[in-house]
């Protein structure tokens, strides 16, 4: 059950006592009690990345990446679990975005592919080598989701389809005309992505 705002007249506050102070404040800003229980079972190195993870989405919901590579171990688990799942290059992987995720949080937390769990974005890593402090980080995050904001407001995708791959598809296409407006605001999308959210090639 979701806990957004007030529940049959009970204030989130009321929901919230008895959490720790940060788990509390997740829940105060809208986060479900799903995401929550997921949460506690989570590792990621730190509540600061935690933190930033759950404000920011972008590796689950098609922003940075089309899909996850996937065993095929993995592929059964995440076909039983009413995932997406394919064949990319003769390999299997999971489709993006994942229909687990909820708002900015994975519901499958506990059950995630190896490659969600070895994922962690260049802004994460930076963050865990102290480059960043989280509220820089948290600013970042922000931003992107401005900018794909401003995206989507110039080039509305369909209900479900990331608005990044959409703005893509109509740029590469020939019989759709991109605005100069459309174009400047996909390139402020992809020149945030590359610089601050991608790690280097290995």
């Amino acid at each position: 059950m979701e806990v957004r705002g007030v529940l049959m007249g009970i204030g989130p506050w009321v929901l919230a006592r008895g959490l720790d102070p940060f788990k509390r404040g997740l829940l105060m800003r809208g986060v479900s009690k799903t995401c929550l229980n997921a949460l506690r079972r989570r590792n990621l190195g730190g509540m600061s990345l935690s933190t930033l993870c759950l404000e920011c989405g972008l590796c689950c919901d098609g922003t940075l990446f089309l899909h996850v590579g996937i065993s095929a171990a993995e592929r059964e688990r995440l076909v039983s679990l009413g995932i997406a799942v394919g064949t990319r290059r003769k390999h299997d992987v999971m489709w993006l975005p994942c229909g687990k995720l909820e708002g900015k949080c994975c519901t499958m937390y506990d059950a995630r592919p190896g490659g969600c769990r070895r994922f962690v974005c260049a802004l994460g890593q930076r963050l865990e080598r102290k480059e960043v402090t989280l509220d820089e980080a948290r600013a970042q995050v922000a931003d992107m989701h401005a900018r794909l904001g401003a995206l989507r407001e110039v080039l509305p995708p369909a209900e479900g389809e990331p608005v990044l791959r959409h703005a893509r598809a109509c740029i590469d296409s020939t019989t759709t005309p991109v605005s100069e407006v459309q174009l400047a605001a996909f390139k402020r999308v992809e020149a945030l992505r590359y610089d601050v959210f991608m790690p280097p090639p290995q």
